[in-house]
């Protein structure tokens, strides 16, 4: 059998120039820990500053993205918005 290709599902505004995190380490995103406050509101900072913080947000809740501090959000934040909005798996 061929091997599957992970399929990757990139924001619609990933491109855009206006983008806080263009030029960021990606790992300022991805905190070795989520308990470690200095890290994660690193993270948050950069959003709070971005034209695209909504978009950004709206999109992790929607596709279930598990990892990572998207639109100012963590995984935790965004888990507790899905099962607001009914759409836990």
């Amino acid at each position: 059998m061929p091997p599957t290709k992970l399929r990757v599902t990139m924001p619609p505004f990933w491109n855009d120039p206006r983008i806080s995190c263009r030029d960021v380490d990606p790992e300022v995103f991805y905190p070795v820990s989520y308990r470690n406050e200095t890290a994660v509101s690193m993270a948050v900072s950069i959003c709070d500053e971005c034209p695209l913080k909504t978009a950004c947000g709206v999109w992790a809740v929607k596709v279930g993205e598990p990892h990572g501090v998207w639109g100012g959000l963590t995984p935790e934040q965004r888990r507790t918005v899905r099962k607001y909005l009914g759409l836990s798996k």
